[in-house]
């Protein structure tokens, strides 16, 4: 019981690092045909955020 406790947290924290990743991925792929239509950084992200 308590070895099941740390290697899930850790499982846990890994899922969360790769999640992260592959946000950042997905970022940077959909700010690059996004960056042309508004060229102010807030306005890209509230697209973004809007869009998805």
């Amino acid at each position: 019981m308590p070895q099941l406790s740390p290697t899930l947290g850790f499982s846990i924290y890994l899922g969360v690092l790769l999640l992260f990743l592959l946000l950042a991925i997905a970022l940077k792929n959909t700010s690059l045909p996004v960056k042309p239509l508004s060229p102010t950084k807030k306005e890209s992200k509230g697209s973004f955020l809007f869009f998805y």
